[in-house]
């Protein structure tokens, strides 16, 4: 769960400054409060859709990964790569599906590698709980 939390919301509101940075390209004028007005809008429109297939996205990646590195001493290394692979699949496969890239600040090059980003730091919590756990149980 927080690795979905951090993934989510790296992805959110990158998604969400992406489209505002294009828009004032524009010239379109967007004030602070409109800013944090819009991000804290798309955070929670986001979550039924884009949350639930982020979750679904990193439960596989998670428990695919796992599956491959059992017993893998550089586990960590991997698991990070799995929550950026989990993002860039789920992103390239609505594409095709839908006709459209449905995260629209993902349409960049930029953007993309955000949410990709946001993936990788979500690997990286899903890492370092399960390292803690396993320090903690053995």
């Amino acid at each position: 769960m927080p690795a979905w939390c951090v993934t989510y919301l790296f992805a959110s509101i990158s998604h969400t400054q992406s489209v505002l940075y294009e828009l004032s390209k524009l010239e379109v004028q967007i004030s602070a409060k409109e800013n944090l007005q819009t991000t804290l809008y798309d955070i929670y429109g986001l979550l039924p859709a884009y949350g639930s297939g982020i979750a679904l996205a990193l439960f596989l990646a998670f428990a695919f990964a796992a599956i491959l590195t059992n017993g893998y001493s550089q586990r960590r290394f991997l698991l990070p790569f799995a929550g950026m692979t989990a993002l860039l699949t789920l992103l390239v496969s609505l594409q095709p599906i839908m006709g459209i890239t449905l995260i629209a600040g993902a349409r960049s090059a930029t953007g993309l590698l955000l949410q990709c980003l946001a993936g990788f730091c979500g690997g990286g919590v899903f890492w370092y709980l399960l390292a803690r756990q396993q320090k903690r149980y053995g």
